[in-house]
C-alpha cells in the first residue's frame, strides 16, 4: 500500500479476458471482475461499509471469506476503511489469533480483501447464544470458551505491542475456527506507531 491519494499499489494489472491467478500478498487492478476465480458458496454477513461473502478459488480449490466494498467516488469513506484494514492486518499478521489477508483487489467500483480462515464455527456471537440454548453445555464447547480467554488476551497483547487499537472489539469481531478464537475487522481500527512513546488510554 502506499500512502496520498492511491488506493492501492498496482502490482499486478490485468487486461486480458483470462481467469487471474491470484497469488498470496498481491494487490490487483482489474478492468472489471470477470477475471476473477471465484464463485459464490455462501454470503455470511454485511455491515454498513462492506459485505463479506464465503468464495471458493476455481483455479485452486481454496476457501476465502471475501470483504466487498462498494466504491461510489473517490471521496467515499469505505475506501480509507478499506486501506486502513489492510494495512493494519497485515502489520499484525504473524499472530496465529488475527486473521490473514491473503489477496486484495479494485475492479470497477468494488473493492475486495479476500481473508483467511473461514471460519468453521462462524463469529463468537452466534458461538454464545448457541451454547446458552444448550442444556447442558456441550464439553468441547465449554473447553474452547475456555481456551479464549488467554487466546484473546495474546491476541490483544501483540496488537499493543505494535501500537494498534482495535476499536472495535466486540463478540460479532472476533471468529472460531478449529477451536480457536480470530480477531478480524480492523477497519476502524488506529495505528499509533508512528506517534510517539507516550502511552494512549482509551477504547482497545
Amino acid at each position: 500500500m502506499e500512502s496520498g491519494n492511491k488506493l492501492l499499489v498496482h502490482r499486478s494489472t490485468v487486461s486480458e479476458p483470462r481467469m487471474l491467478l491470484v497469488e498470496e500478498g498481491q494487490d490487483y487492478f482489474l478492468e472489471d471482475g470477470d477475471h476473477l476465480p471465484y464463485t459464490l458458496l455462501e454470503n455470511i454477513g454485511h455491515g454498513h461499509s462492506a459485505t463479506v461473502e464465503k468464495v471458493q478459488d476455481m483455479r485452486t480449490g481454496s476457501v476465502y471469506a471475501r470483504k466487498v466494498f462498494r466504491i461510489y467516488n473517490t471521496r467515499d469513506r469505505r475506501r480509507e476503511i478499506f486501506e486502513n484494514e489492510i494495512k493494519i492486518i497485515r502489520r499484525l499478521a504473524r499472530h496465529h489469533h488475527i486473521i490473514r489477508v491473503f489477496a486484495t483487489y479494485v475492479a470497477k467500483g468494488e473493492v475486495g480483501l479476500l481473508l483467511s480462515p473461514v471460519a468453521d464455527r462462524g463469529d463468537l456471537e452466534a458461538f454464545l447464544q448457541d451454547y446458552n440454548e444448550k442444556s447442558p453445555p456441550i464439553a468441547q464447547e465449554r473447553r474452547i470458551l475456555e481456551s479464549s480467554f488467554g487466546c484473546l488476551a495474546s491476541g490483544l497483547t501483540f496488537m499493543h505491542s505494535q501500537r494498534i487499537r482495535h476499536k472495535d472489539i466486540k463478540p460479532r469481531n472476533i471468529l472460531i475456527h478449529q477451536g480457536s478464537v480470530i480477531y478480524t475487522d480492523f477497519g476502524y481500527s488506529l495505528d499509533h506507531s508512528a506517534a510517539s512513546g507516550s502511552t494512549t488510554t482509551g477504547k482497545a
